[in-house]
C-alpha cells in the first residue's frame, strides 16, 4: 500500500498518529487521510504492516514513543478494531492525553496562568475558557454511524 510508513525513518517528529484496524474498505480510506495528511507538511504515524500482531501482543516500543509524541491521534473504529490487541493497547495510550486538556496541565496550566496573569481585569472570560476546555475534553470525537 503506498504512502504507509511508521514514521521511524523520519527525523520530523509526529504530528499525527493514525489507529485503525485494518480491511480493505479502511486501507483506501486510511491512504486517503495519510496523504491528507502528508500533504498539509503533517507527519504522520501510520503502522507500516510489515510488523506480525500475532508475533507479540505487546505494541512495539516505537508506537507507544509515536503516540506520547504525537500533537493529534485520530483513531478509526471499525466492526473489528476492538479484535486487535494492538488497536486496543494504542487506544489505551491514547486515551491517556486529554487528561492533559481536560485537567489543564502541563502546557495548558502554563498558558492559562499566563492569561490569567494578561487579564487580570477579565478573570471570568479566563475563567470560561477554562470551562469550555474542560467541557470539550470529555466530549467524544466525530462520529459517523454505520448504516
Amino acid at each position: 500500500m503506498e504512502g504507509f510508513n511508521s514514521g521511524s525513518s523520519s527525523s520530523k517528529p509526529n504530528h499525527v498518529y493514525l489507529s485503525f484496524r485494518g480491511e480493505y474498505i479502511t486501507y483506501k480510506f486510511i491512504d486517503r487521510l495519510w496523504a491528507a495528511l502528508e500533504s498539509n507538511d503533517l507527519n504522520t504515524f501510520l503502522d507500516d504492516k510489515k510488523l506480525d500482531p500475532c508475533d507479540s501482543i505487546f505494541l512495539p516500543p516505537h508506537f507507544l514513543k509515536a503516540i506520547q509524541q504525537s500533537n493529534i491521534s485520530i483513531i478509526v473504529f471499525t466492526k473489528n478494531y476492538a479484535s486487535s490487541i494492538w488497536c486496543l493497547q494504542e487506544l489505551s495510550e491514547i486515551a491517556a492525553h486529554p487528561s492533559d486538556v481536560r485537567d489543564q496541565s502541563n502546557s495548558f496550566e502554563k498558558a492559562f496562568a499566563e492569561h490569567e496573569q494578561r487579564f487580570t481585569e477579565n478573570l471570568s472570560d479566563v475563567h470560561n475558557w477554562r470551562l469550555a476546555m474542560k467541557r470539550v475534553a470529555i466530549r467524544p470525537g466525530w462520529y459517523t454511524p454505520h448504516k
